[in-house]
């Protein structure tokens, strides 16, 4: 197997998924690209197994992924690797490596503070079908995938910004975090989609002879720390023409279009310029 000398960590809703459609049509010129230079695309999301595995079938990427905001490592079994995978548990034709505390803990904790506190939120557990099919906007089929969780809580908080705050601090106690996504808070173990990044780094770096570069692409508060922990970071911008803070983001380009065209067009540049600074053999 030819060694690998890039790495692609990309957000989904957003960045690589238009925000409204979930369509990438406008990124299929970048997506035939890496594929054809057998660079690696790692989703990294705060999606669950099922809706990764049912989205890299429609984007015939067969690659490993980062799921549920650093919640867990998946790796197809159907596919080849430039390093040896230790067997850890077995979930949906992926090989999976948990870095997160398990969903069962999770929700006990949110049950427990609210029976304490009398705090106002829903997470994806107290919800039916329908209302996470009207929240995110997702068919009935995807709502399904998406409530299949292992490591992480979407919620939404319905109470003010001082309970919030107080919240985040017992949960930071109890070896718990919250972070901000495109559409709701989720909480989770004291993991990220930076401590993902850096995980798939070292693995795919053990065998490899070059000096691996990390490229991540995101829009969002929860892509922040994967961006700082990319050699190059690439900003999106949203829909609303602003792009995420980028204080503390070394080596950033940021999009002029939102969503897969903004991808696109930072992709396309980004091997551009790669393939300039590569030398003949």
């Amino acid at each position: 197997m030819q060694p690998i000398a890039t790495l692609i960590f990309s957000d989904l809703d957003g960045t690589l998924l238009d925000h409204d459609d979930y369509r990438f049509d406008a990124a299929r010129p970048a997506l035939a690209a890496i594929r054809d230079q057998g660079i690696p695309l790692i989703l990294s999301t705060s999606k669950t197994l099922a809706e990764v595995a049912t989205i890299n079938q429609a984007l015939d990427n067969h690659h490993p992924a980062i799921v549920e905001n650093g919640s867990a490592l998946c790796f197809p079994l159907d596919h080849e690797y430039p390093f040896e995978l230790v067997a850890h548990e077995t979930l949906d034709a992926h090989m999976v490596i948990r870095l997160s505390t398990p969903y069962a803990e999770i929700r006990h904790f949110i049950q427990q503070q609210r029976g304490e506190h009398g705090w106002k939120l829903r997470g994806f557990g107290d919800m039916r079908t329908q209302d996470v099919m009207e929240l995110a906007g997702l068919d009935e089929d995807a709502a399904h995938r998406a409530m299949q969780r292992m490591g992480s809580e979407p919620f939404v908080w319905l109470d003010d910004e001082t309970a919030l705050a107080r919240f985040r601090e017992i949960a930071q106690d109890q070896g718990l975090t919250i972070t901000r996504g495109g559409r709701f808070w989720h909480l989770m173990g004291q993991t990220s989609k930076a401590e993902g990044l850096k995980a798939m780094r070292t693995l795919y770096a053990v065998d490899s002879a070059a000096r691996i570069t990390s490229v991540a692409l995101g829009d969002s508060e929860n892509d922040k720390a994967m961006l700082q922990s990319a050699d190059i970071a690439v900003v999106i911008q949203r829909p609303d023409g602003s792009h995420l803070d980028c204080h503390g983001i070394r080596q950033t380009l940021l999009t002029e279009q939102p969503g897969p065209a903004g991808w696109n067009e930072a992709v396309l540049q980004i091997l551009s310029q790669h393939s300039r600074d590569t030398p003949e053999a």
